[in-house]
């Protein structure tokens, strides 16, 4: 059986790697738009 205890730390364990990933996401995210918007004044 799991204790409370242990729950509990799986959740922070769980939280953490889940705004870890989200702000890795969003870095390449904004990262690859401020490059299309690189690429579009280069077009033009």
């Amino acid at each position: 059986m799991v204790s409370a205890e242990t729950s509990k730390i799986y959740a922070v364990a769980c939280n953490a790697i889940l705004t870890k990933l989200s702000l890795i996401f969003g870095i390449k995210y904004s990262f690859s738009q401020a490059l299309g918007r690189n690429k579009n004044v280069d077009v033009n």
